[in-house]
């Protein structure tokens, strides 16, 4: 038997892993795509550089775990997929900083849900390591949320003036590069 008769998404148990691979790889796209957009808008119509680099930087950490996800893919000889982006109505989704920080949110949840489908069609399909790989996958997603909601609950408990808050952002961004 040859190793394109034993592996690809033609052969089970690796069948029913081509649809939620292609959405994973989508959602880190989309998540990068998007998440620039918005800095874009938080620098330009905030005029919040701090808050902007923030949200640039998990935009690309959004690539990083796209290849880390062609790594796990790779093992068992799984072509990755590059669908297209949905384009974003960043106009029609976002007016305000609470819309902003909402929208990393819906980022993030976007991501979560495509890689849990991913994780439970290679639990099903008996592919543990698969499965374990893209749960190290969501841990890190989900360790995303932690800043952002952070600063969202300070925005809307202080409110006060975008440089103060700023400022605030610049500390994140500090101890972003220490780790």
């Amino acid at each position: 038997m040859t190793v394109t008769e034993r592996f690809g998404y033609g052969v089970p148990p690796y069948t029913g892993l081509r649809e939620p691979s292609r959405a994973v790889s989508a959602a880190y796209g989309e998540g990068n795509k998007w998440l620039d957009q918005l800095k874009e808008y938080v620098y330009i119509e905030q005029g919040m550089p701090n808050l902007s680099r923030l949200i640039h930087n998990a935009a690309h950490r959004q690539l990083e775990r796209l290849d880390d996800f062609g790594d796990l893919l790779h093992e068992r000889r799984l072509t990755q997929f590059y669908p297209t982006t949905q384009e974003l109505d960043l106009y029609g989704e976002v007016q305000d900083l609470d819309g902003a920080f909402a929208l990393v949110i819906r980022v993030l949840e976007h991501v979560q849900a495509a890689l849990l489908a991913f994780r439970d069609a290679a639990a099903s399909a008996g592919l543990l390591p698969l499965a374990l790989r893209t749960e190290e996958l969501m841990l890190r997603n989900s360790g995303e949320y932690t800043v952002f909601l952070e600063l969202w609950a300070r925005w809307d408990a202080d409110g006060g003036s975008k440089t103060s808050f700023d400022g605030l952002c610049e500390e994140y961004l500090e101890e972003e590069e220490e780790n």
